[in-house]
């Protein structure tokens, strides 16, 4: 919150990542676990937000955590990169 007051623009609360993983994906487990950890730690449900000048916080109920996959298995390995890094920078 107090970042965004000196830069609403700045993208610091939303740092984007990637994993490289390797074999079989079970998408089931994968979206499973962090439903689990989303579930576990409030502080992943937490929003702040201002009211009458006062910063306040709200803790979100969880919810269901919806995992978006896209199979890219078949395109050749340097396709493959490139669709990945486009994806990636979407």
């Amino acid at each position: 919150w107090f970042l965004w007051q000196l830069d609403p623009h700045s993208s610091a609360y939303n740092i984007p990542g990637g994993l490289h993983l390797r074999g079989e994906l079970d998408s089931t487990a994968l979206r499973t676990s962090f439903q689990r950890l989303i579930e576990r730690h409030e502080s992943l449900r937490t929003r702040f937000y201002e009211q009458d000048g006062v910063a306040l916080q709200r803790i979100d109920a969880p919810s269901e955590f919806h995992l978006d996959t896209l199979d890219i298995s078949d395109l050749p390995s340097a396709e493959r990169q490139a669709r990945a890094v486009a994806i990636r920078e979407q």
